[in-house]
């Protein structure tokens, strides 16, 4: 009896056995084998789109057995990072130049004019102060023609440079490298920096020609750092990058087929033809409707102007006028018909850094908007009460506030700038189209504007 009690407990045990699915142990190892085998020919990334799902066999742990880590199929952070693995940002250079696209320093590519300044461009930037930035010129045979080196105290603690930086008066780097004094021929331009930590840098190196030209070519570095904004204006360069001649003194003569395609004429103040850029016309049609149009009356301690048309404040000292700058430095936008000159004879007008805050301190502390009024005509006017000391006047308006008057109310309104935000000085008789940025009369540290809605509206 108890034989065959056995006998059914055994093959019990073994059906249930079967029943469970208990595979032998040789038969897991395999698969499992298999299976990491295949997971492990798939990157990361294609593990992330078609991830493979293992299936394995679970095996009882013994109690003294370490204990096994679990394998990752697709890899997918569990790697330890490995040296050069990961992405590391590009070591910065100690010191460094960013050059200039619109005055690039002179190359082989191109010419530098004989008789002409050619001013170059460039921001040196060091991670320490800088010590010096040095340029040597020399010439085919190895002579050194041109040397300049700007020091710079530790104390300072200057780490940006700019190259044509003409807000330091009379230290400026590319003003002491004037190119075109040199004489027809071949050179070799070099230009390094030094820091107070130690480190040098060579910056810049290139060969380059003077040459002569009967008829020059303006080129970007003929512009004072504005050339993006005439380019802005323009479209495309042809439009005013002309071929010259030079005349005596600053003045230039551009060649006769820009002028036949370029210019034109508008009829200005008073019936006189005015000369200007094919592009600017309707921006000076727009500015002389105003002139004609608009009205204003200031009162005060300057008396009172009564009602009069910003025509009457207009002394036009000039238009289209080919030349360079007085220093002969940079080519006048007056060349390319797209600026005008307004009572130059006053002296706040005149060209002169001190004139930006006489004019701005006569504007903001004393001169007061008082809107939109009617004379008994019906003629709308800009109604203004100057309380400062009048000094010389036109037309019984203050010097100081004059041509302010006229750019508030004329050419800002048609798209001008104003040449009182030259940062290198204060031209305030000069009015613009391809220099700055009209919108620095609202906004800046000189910012003057007053009138924000129009008797037109």
């Amino acid at each position: 009896m108890q034989k065959e009690t056995w006998g059914v407990g055994l093959v019990f045990a073994c059906l249930l056995l079967v029943a469970c699915g208990v595979a032998e142990p040789t038969v897991a190892s395999t698969e499992t084998e298999s299976s990491v085998t295949v997971a492990a020919t798939i990157s990361a990334e294609a593990a992330v789109v078609m991830p493979v799902e293992l299936t394995l066999t679970e095996e009882p742990v013994k109690a003294d057995a370490e204990p096994v880590p679990e394998e990752d199929p697709a890899g997918e952070d569990t790697a330890e990072p490995q040296a050069g693995d990961a992405e590391t940002e590009p070591v910065k250079a100690p010191i460094t130049l960013v050059e200039s696209a619109s005055m690039p320093l002179p190359g082989e590519t191109w010419p530098v004019p004989k008789r002409t300044s050619h001013y170059f461009d460039g921001t040196v930037l060091s991670t320490a102060p800088l010590r010096e930035v040095a340029c040597v010129i020399t010439d085919a045979d190895g002579r050194e023609r041109i040397a300049y080196t700007a020091t710079f105290p530790e104390e300072d603690g200057i780490t940006e440079y700019r190259l044509l930086d003409e807000t330091f008066a009379g230290d400026c780097f590319a003003r002491h490298v004037t190119l075109g004094k040199l004489s027809v021929g071949g050179y070799h331009i070099t230009l390094t920096a030094q820091d107070w930590a130690g480190n040098t840098a060579g910056l810049y190196e290139s060969d380059f020609a003077v040459t002569y030209q009967k008829y020059a070519q303006l080129t970007p570095n003929d512009l004072r750092c504005n050339y993006e904004t005439a380019l802005a204006f323009f479209g495309s360069p042809e439009r005013f990058l002309f071929t010259y001649k030079r005349g005596s003194g600053s003045s230039i003569s551009p060649d006769k087929e820009w002028k036949q395609q370029y210019l034109t004429t508008v009829t200005g103040l008073n019936g006189r033809e005015w000369t200007v850029h094919v592009d600017a016309k309707p921006y000076f049609e727009q500015a002389v409707a105003y002139l004609e149009n608009t009205h204003v009356r200031v009162t005060g301690t300057n008396r009172d102007t009564g009602v009069i048309a910003l025509e009457d404040l207009v002394d036009l000292n000039g238009l289209f006028l080919p030349r360079f700058t007085n220093d002969s430095s940079f080519v006048s936008h007056h060349s390319f018909g797209t600026a005008i000159d307004i009572n130059a004879h006053d002296n706040p007008n005149k060209n002169a850094p001190t004139h930006r805050d006489q004019i701005y301190e006569a504007v903001t502390q004393y001169l007061t908007y008082d809107g939109i009024q009617y004379a008994e005509d019906g003629t709308a006017y800009y109604a203004y009460t100057f309380t400062g000391r009048p000094g010389n006047t036109v037309c019984h308006v203050p010097d100081t506030i004059l041509n302010y008057l006229l750019y508030e109310l004329a050419f800002y309104r048609a798209g001008f700038a104003w040449g009182i935000y030259y940062p290198h000085t204060s031209d305030a008789m000069h009015f613009t189209l391809t220099e700055l940025d009209p919108a620095l009369f609202e906004e800046g540290p000189y910012a003057m504007r007053k009138v924000f809605a129009y008797a037109e509206d």
